[in-house]
């Protein structure tokens, strides 16, 4: 395996270096980067033992090894989310919007009104903090379902489901300025 990248991309607070693997280096991988291989589709980057493996397809384009990681947050973070957003909703006794998982700026997440439930988005760079505060963010955008805001009732319906959450607000500015926010200058 030979490292590509010694930025750091993890998911989910893991500490997860991005690499490639040796293209032509095993069989399976042979038979993989000609198309034979059992899966319907290539995915050029997958999370493997705490790191981002990238496709041989990708690996000697630095520009892509750069790019992959923000095409593979969204897929990860959404799987992830849909385990997560149900027990939230519950405990603050909210409907289940829609979930997203795509680029916000610089926001960790928002919330729609809008048909059905409305829609929360999550920002795809969330998912490289660790559980608790992207457990806030669901919760906080969450709370927007039922007040919008960001006034008293906001703070005290999600101070309800989440007691420390003015604490990891706070936390949440620290790995915030240490979180690659998908910025694919060289």
């Amino acid at each position: 395996m030979d490292v590509v990248s010694s930025s750091s991309s993890p998911f989910l607070g893991t500490s997860a270096s991005t690499s490639a693997t040796s293209c032509g280096s095993d069989k399976r991988e042979q038979r993989a980067a000609h198309g034979r291989t059992s899966r319907s589709h290539k995915v050029p980057i997958r999370l493997v033992a705490r790191r981002l493996r990238v496709d041989c397809s990708i690996a000697g384009d630095p520009a892509g090894v750069r790019r992959a990681p923000a095409g593979w947050y969204p897929r990860a973070g959404q799987r992830w989310t849909r385990g997560r957003l149900q027990p939230w909703a519950a405990r603050m006794d909210n409907p289940e919007p829609e979930i997203r998982v795509r680029d916000l700026g610089h926001r960790w997440g928002s919330y729609r009104a809008g048909p059905g439930n409305g829609v929360v988005s999550l920002y795809w760079a969330t998912f490289q903090l660790p559980i608790h505060p992207v457990d806030y963010v669901i919760a906080h955008e969450l709370a927007h379902v039922r007040v919008s805001g960001h006034g008293p009732d906001c703070w005290r319906l999600l101070g309800r489901a989440l007691p420390e959450c003015r604490q990891v607000k706070a936390e949440l500015d620290e790995p915030g300025r240490r979180v690659w926010m998908g910025d694919l200058a060289s």
